[in-house]
C-alpha cells in the first residue's frame, strides 16, 4: 500500500521540492502551506508522516506537533520536524522531543530517503 505523507511548510519551493522527491520515489503528497491548513488536512486524509518546517507565519511547527502529539487520533502519526537552523538552547531541544525526528535544513536527498524510510517502516527509492 502506497505510503501518504502531509507536508506543512510556508516555503512552496522546499514544500514543492519535497513533495517531488517523495512522489518520484512512489510515495502519496498532500502540501499544506500553513499550520492550520496542515492541521485541517490532516482531519480529511488519513497518512502515514508528517514532514513539518517549524519556523512558519501564524502557527508554528512546534505548536502543530503539539496539536497532532496530544490528540489520540493523530497521536500516532510519526512527525519529522524541518528547519534552517540548528538546535541552540534546551527550550527548543525539549519542544523538539515530541518529534519523531529532526532534519536541518539544508539536507541531502540520501538523509531524507533514510528518515522517511525509517519513518514510514518501508523501503524507497530516491534517485
Amino acid at each position: 500500500m502506497t505510503k501518504r505523507i502531509l507536508i506543512i511548510d510556508d516555503e512552496p519551493d522546499i514544500r514543492d521540492l519535497i513533495a517531488q522527491v517523495l512522489e518520484n520515489a512512489g510515495y502519496k503528497v498532500l502540501r499544506a502551506a500553513s499550520g492550520q491548513q496542515g492541521l485541517e488536512l490532516l482531519n480529511t486524509a488519513p497518512v502515514d508522516l508528517v514532514i513539518l518546517d517549524i519556523i512558519m507565519e501564524g502557527m508554528d511547527g512546534w505548536r502543530v506537533c503539539e496539536c497532532i502529539k496530544s490528540d489520540a487520533r493523530f497521536s500516532h502519526i510519526p512527525v519529522l520536524l524541518v528547519t534552517v537552523r540548528s538546535l541552540i538552547n534546551e527550550h527548543e531541544e525539549e519542544k523538539n522531543r515530541l518529534a519523531d525526528g529532526v532534519l536541518i535544513k539544508p539536507f541531502g536527498l540520501r538523509e531524507l530517503q533514510h528518515v522517511v524510510s525509517t519513518l514510514t517502516g518501508e523501503e524507497s527509492q530516491i534517485l
